[in-house]
């Protein structure tokens, strides 16, 4: 190589190599505090928005891991590493994460738990109720009756507070004060009759806790053509990444909804936080209409360093028909039901399928988070950190979801009427709010060929027939789930 071209090749190297830092970036004590400098390095190299690292000085590397790796985070009102301000909690809340060990999230929905999944409200200083969302099969929760829609409002003999509500994921055994509240002839909330009652939780178990939580077909729901998926976690089966149980499990449902000639599906994500994109991909798959099979489900656009390189974007397609074992549906419309946990790769499924096929969105506004991460470890240090690494993109070059998804029916089970402050059905079940709502839809219509065909009109409205209590959900365990995000594996050549 001439002088010339090796000064020009060692010029190309030291721009990538400060392309994505800070002129007034720290400089470390070689030796000291080790694993904030590989943080550091890591970050450089990976992170996103690695031109906007928050303003550090040279003592930062003196901190506790974890602290030095979210000083790094951005909160650049241009990106997208959580909310800044959180809108309820108005803290900062990062997408980015860092744990202690390797491969903490690939437990998946293996966990060590009492089966409960629940949002903490905040009523006013002096009450604080926690309500199930919904129980795990099989669960030491189920087998001791509690239900959907239960309020919960002691733990331990103590009231729910934001410091204890966790003592309900799991532990030892735990007695509970909880029951049902509605409405008395006088308008006044207030707990049932026979509510509320106390009762004790034997010690938490592991469950596998599979995300094909509900299935339902025509005969269950009572309307022909039509299936009902409730799915709670892009996860493809409780060992990880190469388990495919779940997966298995999900293909299974469809071939069902298929050999039932399921023409209106119902996918009910309101509780899935995200997961592996992977599996995004092929419930996708599964829904597509069948000659939109093998185009493209996303594009993942990384940082200026991999886009320097050559290495960005990277495009992903659906599967092929030969891969989704027959169990395609051939859809040209999907209803999803969202919420406020609703994120990332629930968000991305959405995003990809709108270029292809009418995605109609039922509930309250989704999380927002149009980008994901991939897991970087190290066993030296014992760390595994989550930083988001790429923004996705659905084949129209559309991310426009930074701020979430609007349901074009808005309709939140959790806070706006009184219907959601009274019992909860089970989900699955053909009266609970938010199914009833798309299926009044449903079978007001008409079936013409191979789709089910009618008018919004025929949607009927759920009126909030009177006060309803202004709790604020400030929290949930869905928050501290194992597995969200969205995650996949490091692409080559990174």
């Amino acid at each position: 190589m001439s002088g010339y071209r090796w000064i020009c090749w060692m010029v190309w190297i030291g721009w990538l190599a400060v392309s994505c830092s800070r002129s007034d970036g720290p400089t470390p004590v070689p030796g000291e505090h080790s694993a904030n400098v590989w943080i550091f390095e890591q970050m450089e190299e990976h992170y996103l928005y690695c031109d906007r690292f928050q303003t550090l000085t040279d003592t930062d590397y003196s901190l506790s891991s974890q602290a030095f790796f979210t000083s790094l985070l951005s909160t650049h009102p241009e990106d997208n590493d959580g909310k800044h301000p959180h809108p309820i909690t108005g803290r900062d809340y990062f997408y980015s994460y860092m744990s202690a060990g390797q491969s903490t999230r690939t437990i998946g929905s293996n966990v060590f738990s009492y089966g409960l999944e629940v949002q903490l409200y905040e009523f006013d200083v002096d009450l604080a109720l926690l309500r199930v969302l919904y129980v795990a099969h099989g669960s030491v929760a189920e087998e001791a009756g509690i239900r959907r829609g239960d309020w919960i409002s002691e733990i331990g003999g103590e009231p729910v507070t934001s410091a204890n509500y966790r003592r309900v994921q799991n532990g030892g055994g735990l007695t509970l004060t909880l029951g049902q509240r509605d409405y008395n002839a006088s308008g006044q909330w207030e707990w049932c009759a026979g509510s509320p009652r106390t009762l004790t939780l034997s010690s938490a178990t592991w469950i596998e806790n599979s995300p094909v939580y509900e299935v339902a077909g025509p005969d269950q729901l009572g309307v022909p053509g039509v299936g009902y998926l409730a799915y709670h976690e892009f996860n493809s089966g409780p060992g990880g990444f190469s388990d495919k149980t779940f997966d298995n499990e999900l293909k299974a449902a469809f071939a069902t909804f298929k050999s039932q000639n399921v023409r209106e599906l119902i996918l009910d994500l309101r509780y899935n936080a995200g997961g592996y994109t992977e599996c995004a991909r092929l419930l996708g798959s599964l829904i597509l209409p069948e000659d939109r099979l093998g185009e493209v489900f996303a594009i993942n656009r990384y940082n200026a360093i991999r886009q320097k390189a050559g290495q960005s974007p990277q495009t992903e397609y659906f599967l092929r028909a030969s891969e989704v074992a027959g169990a395609n549906l051939n859809l040209s419309r999907v209803w999803v039901i969202i919420g406020m946990h609703t994120a990332s790769a629930s968000e991305l499924l959405i995003n990809a399928l709108m270029p292809y096929m009418e995605v109609v969105t039922v509930g309250s506004t989704s999380e927002g988070k149009n980008v994901g991460m991939y897991e970087i470890s190290s066993t030296q240090y014992g760390l595994s950190l989550y930083p988001v690494t790429f923004q996705s993109y659905n084949s129209l070059n559309e991310s426009n979801y930074k701020n979430g998804f609007t349901p074009q029916y808005p309709l939140d089970e959790l806070f706006t009427t009184r219907a959601s402050y009274a019992a909860m059905k089970e989900l699955g079940d053909p009266q609970e709010l938010l199914l009833s709502y798309v299926l009044s839809f449903l079978q007001n219509s008409t079936v013409e060929g191979s789709q089910t065909t009618g008018t919004r009109s025929a949607v009927s409205s759920v009126s909030s027939g009177g006060t309803v209590p202004r709790g604020v959900g400030i929290a949930s365990s869905i928050d501290d789930r194992p597995l969200k995000g969205m995650l996949e594996p490091m692409p080559a050549g990174f």
